[in-house]
């Protein structure tokens, strides 16, 4: 789904920033599977495992709608839960 693409980027995108100026593949690695790393996602909380798969995630249906101009959240984008 988008919203888990969503969240899979903003989870690189952390690791990028906690090994800046000098991110490489191993340390982005090390980086996602260290238990102490997690981050509130669009789909839950985000983490993984030592083999990149998400502990925890599951996947659900969201609604992919425009934030308000004047929200203090940052992003263009805002995901809501669809319930059946």
């Amino acid at each position: 789904t988008s919203a888990m693409a969503y969240d899979a980027v903003r989870a690189f995108g952390k690791a990028l920033e906690i090994h800046h100026p000098s991110p490489n593949r191993t340390k982005i690695a090390n980086s996602l599977s260290n238990p102490r790393f997690s981050m509130d996602g669009a789909t839950g909380f985000v983490k993984f495992d030592n083999n990149g798969d998400r502990i925890g995630g599951s996947v659900k249906l969201l609604k992919d709608l425009p934030l308000d101009p004047n929200s203090p959240v940052g992003g263009q984008h805002h995901f809501q839960p669809i319930f059946f």
